[in-house]
């Protein structure tokens, strides 16, 4: 049973889109603007009444940008079928095909246990059985994720919540509202669905074609950057935060760019293209 989540994010997301609609989601954006209003008038008089100390540490905070993982190893799921996993945990086969092959194959699910071949499974067209089996799993990256954060205790509240951050190979007008959101959750420690975009000049679902989780946050020579799960990988190579990383005001190309976080990993050039509300579960 879904609770709510522990504390709302104080950024400015719920009034630009209650402007953006109209109105149309002007509650919720009122409840942002009023938790941010909370907030803000708080720290004024903590601050008033403490002589400055809370701007001593607002001003601590921002220097130091690390957020220790939210989750470990253990915690770690791949979606690689189980003839190619190696050393790591992997979702059970009713979290891989459940809802995957309606999403793909949107005349219906395709049944890969009827025995004429070859059948398209997943946008790709499969000669056996063996191969479709694995196609099911090779695209549960979003179900994989889902499963990870439910078995920690958390959940996205759904795709109408989803902040999109680009568009083909662009930032959109809601960039710098996904970045505050995801900031804003990890601050409260809680580990981020987000969508990456890979393929230069194509486009699948808002520019996403991949699922991971946003764990972490740090600082290096580079800059700011954010560590991710990624189930897509058929080992420990998912759970790596050494190298899983995206860097906060880089494109897609590796050039600047402060409406982008963006980060190479073996032959994928991820970029950020959505964030999705998170909450708390039981």
């Amino acid at each position: 049973m879904k609770t709510q989540t522990k504390k709302r994010y104080g950024d400015d997301w719920g009034v630009v889109a209650g402007a953006k609609a109209g109105g149309a989601v002007g509650k919720r954006a009122r409840s942002h603007a009023r938790y941010g209003g909370q907030a803000m008038g708080k720290g004024v008089a903590r601050g008033a009444g403490s002589g400055g100390q809370v701007a001593k540490r607002a001003g601590k905070r921002v220097q130091d940008m690390t957020i220790e993982p939210l989750m470990s190893s253990d915690d770690y799921l791949t979606q690689a079928p189980p003839s190619a996993r190696s050393g790591v945990k992997g979702i059970p086969e009713d979290v891989a095909f459940s809802g995957v092959l309606t999403k793909y194959d949107r005349g219906g699910a395709v049944d890969i246990y009827n025995g004429d071949y070859p059948k398209t499974v997943g946008g790709k067209v499969m000669q056996d059985f063996d191969s479709a089996y694995d196609r099911v799993y090779w695209i549960a990256c979003k179900n994989t994720a889902d499963e990870m954060l439910r078995r920690k205790g958390f959940a996205e509240t759904g795709s109408a919540e989803t902040i999109n951050t680009m568009t083909r190979d662009k930032p959109t007008d809601d960039a710098a509202a996904g970045k505050n959101r995801l900031d804003g959750l990890l601050e409260q420690s809680m580990p981020v669905l987000v969508g990456l975009d890979y393929y230069i000049g194509e486009m699948n679902a808002n520019a996403t074609d991949h699922y991971v989780i946003i764990v972490g946050r740090g600082q290096d020579q580079k800059g700011v950057f954010y560590q991710y799960f990624d189930p897509g990988r058929t080992t420990s190579a998912g759970h790596d935060l050494t190298k899983n990383r995206i860097y906060a005001g880089v494109g897609k190309k590796g050039e600047a760019n402060d409406q982008m976080i963006s980060g190479i990993n073996g032959k994928k050039d991820y970029s950020l293209s959505e964030v999705r509300d998170m909450e708390e579960i039981e």
